[in-house]
């Protein structure tokens, strides 16, 4: 854990990164209305999370604002900078810990759902007891979540990344739990059609 020397090195360090870029200096990140000022920044100086978050904003910024240079973005048009800025907030918006939480809680529940209903088809594939797979199905899918989905979803700190890796983590970990539960359906029908 850091300590409040640390904390307040690191701090430091970022909001001197944010304010000395060349887009800070020209007023351009105010144009914009990004969330980047000084003051903004000094205000949220012990919350380490919400800098760092600031710093992939400046960083994105930097992106997107370059690239609408580049295709012709007038500068000095104070209502395009500001449908800009809001284009860099919506990216860049800070996820709480607790939606962080609640996304990660959600995702695993649905996981583990489906972990033991895929492993209690097995069951009845296997013409074996459906409750005991449900349970074995139910604790794998407890430690998937464990280790590969809820650790990566409370680490995001952007709504936009949270949003993306849940779709990820619900697609790929559910996709191989849907495609296993179809192939234990088709095992269980094969076998009572032909009575195998």
């Amino acid at each position: 854990m850091a300590t409040k020397k640390e904390i307040k090195e690191n701090s430091r360090d970022i909001i001197a990164d944010i304010i000395s870029r060349p887009m800070a200096i020209d007023g351009t990140y105010w144009a914009c209305n990004i969330g980047l000022s000084v003051e903004e920044l000094v205000q949220f100086k012990k919350n380490i999370k919400y800098l760092k978050t600031m710093q992939m904003r400046a960083d994105l910024a930097d992106e997107m604002i370059t690239e609408a240079l580049s295709n012709d973005l007038d500068i000095t048009d104070i209502d395009a900078l500001r449908r800009l800025g809001d284009k860099i907030s919506a990216v860049g918006s800070l996820a709480l810990a607790s939606e962080s939480i609640m996304t990660a809680a959600f995702v695993s529940i649905k996981l583990i759902v489906m972990y033991g209903v895929t492993v209690g088809i097995w069951g009845l594939a296997l013409r074996s007891n459906f409750f005991t797979f449900v349970v074995y199905g139910t604790i794998f899918g407890v430690f998937v979540c464990l280790l590969f989905v809820a650790p990566v979803l409370v680490g995001q700190r952007t709504r936009e990344r949270l949003k993306d890796m849940s779709f990820g983590a619900g697609s790929s970990l559910g996709g191989i739990a849907i495609i296993l539960g179809v192939i234990g359906l088709i095992v269980f029908a094969v076998r009572q059609v032909f009575n195998i």
